[in-house]
């Protein structure tokens, strides 16, 4: 609201839901037509509907850090997720980053491994109805929906940490639970000190897939650790504990973009070796195209009620939801990365007379 001719703003999409970021994206956008803005943002989707231009910045966490030539948004989101630059003729990581392309399978052939009843919680000024559903071993299941709609509530009925007033949950499933907040702010020993003296810990799986999200900051102590750090160590130790179903409340929160998209990897990966189910509840739009299997959808009025729809397939649940959004997305050619179409813009008016709000190509 300041009056200003060159805004900076860091993060603004942080602890938003995915209707607030649309809406913060186009009051940014207002805002850059008379004015002058530059954002800080880790959601790539939101990055690319926000900005004309892009800087990447690139280098060694914590050792140095180096700024590219300005790019358009679009060369500039490929060239950071090809890990090349091509005008600096720099590498800035080893791999390419890279997206399916097709929709995913409309059956998942995995066994049946978990069924929930419907059920309800109600607290004094909230209350949460499930549709009932399963969740088969090897999946990702992504849960989406405003704030204060009954997300983490239903994530925590499933945990056991709450109980419902109707419908016996009764889940005998090993459960490892990773709440919406992480606090390790009162331990003394290192991060490599508190993941050898965890009990029921897959040694196999963290050396195989989870090690390299947190070997990086082994020497430093728990109570030193930053938000993004602290989620990499929560995120290591729910998907290595012994379990048939791992519950992740926002694991994206805090990390940057390559985190992100590293994370999402391990957790796809981590439910293929182990053959267990995961839930992911997460408010980045691209983060749940690479990790989830199918979506659960969560609608209602936030603070006073909601209501969890079952378990369907991606290209269903994606398309209901960004319909209810009223935004459109399609397949970025290059990257197979997916990219919200500027409203009004003629593929957003292409695809919403086709019915088409999701995996459309170009």
């Amino acid at each position: 609201m300041k009056e200003a001719d060159l805004y900076f703003i860091d993060e603004p999409s942080s602890y938003l839901d995915i209707k607030q970021r649309l809406r913060i994206a186009e009051i940014i956008n207002e805002l850059g037509e008379n004015k002058k803005v530059m954002i800080v943002e880790h959601d790539l989707a939101i990055l690319d509907y926000l900005t004309d231009y892009v800087y990447i910045l690139y280098g060694k966490p914590s050792v140095f850090g180096a700024v590219s030539s300005l790019k358009s948004s679009r060369k500039g989101i490929n060239q950071f997720l090809e890990g090349f630059l091509e005008e600096e003729n720099t590498r800035i990581r080893s791999q390419e980053i890279t997206f399916e392309t097709n929709p995913p399978s409309t059956h998942y052939k995995g066994e049946e491994s978990i069924s929930y009843p419907d059920f309800e919680k109600k607290y004094p000024e909230f209350e949460l109805k499930v549709d009932g559903g399963d969740i088969k071993k090897g999946e990702v299941i992504g849960i989406i929906g405003e704030n204060a709609i009954g997300k983490t509530t239903f994530v925590k009925v499933l945990a056991g940490e709450e109980e419902p007033e109707s419908g016996k949950i009764g889940l005998e499933s090993k459960i490892s639970y990773k709440p919406q907040y992480v606090d390790f702010s009162s331990r003394k020993m290192t991060v490599e000190q508190f993941i050898a003296t965890r009990n029921n810990f897959d040694k196999k799986l963290f050396k195989s897939r989870l090690k390299p999200l947190v070997e990086d900051i082994y020497p430093k102590k728990l109570g030193e650790l930053s938000g993004g750090e602290q989620q990499r160590v929560a995120v290591t130790l729910a998907l290595g504990t012994e379990c048939d179903l791992c519950l992740l409340d926002e694991p994206s929160a805090f990390l940057d973009i390559d985190q992100r998209l590293k994370v999402s990897k391990v957790i796809r990966r981590a439910a293929d070796d182990k053959n267990i189910s995961v839930l992911v509840v997460d408010h980045d739009l691209l983060f749940q195209d690479m990790v989830s299997n199918r979506l659960m959808r969560f609608t209602g009025d936030p603070g006073k009620r909601g209501k969890a729809n079952e378990p369907v397939n991606m290209k269903i649940g994606m398309s209901n939801f960004l319909e209810m959004m009223n935004i459109t997305m399609r397949r970025e050619p290059r990257t197979g990365r997916p990219r919200i179409n500027k409203k009004e813009s003629q593929k957003d008016k292409e695809q919403k007379k086709k019915g088409e709000y999701y995996y459309t190509t170009n």
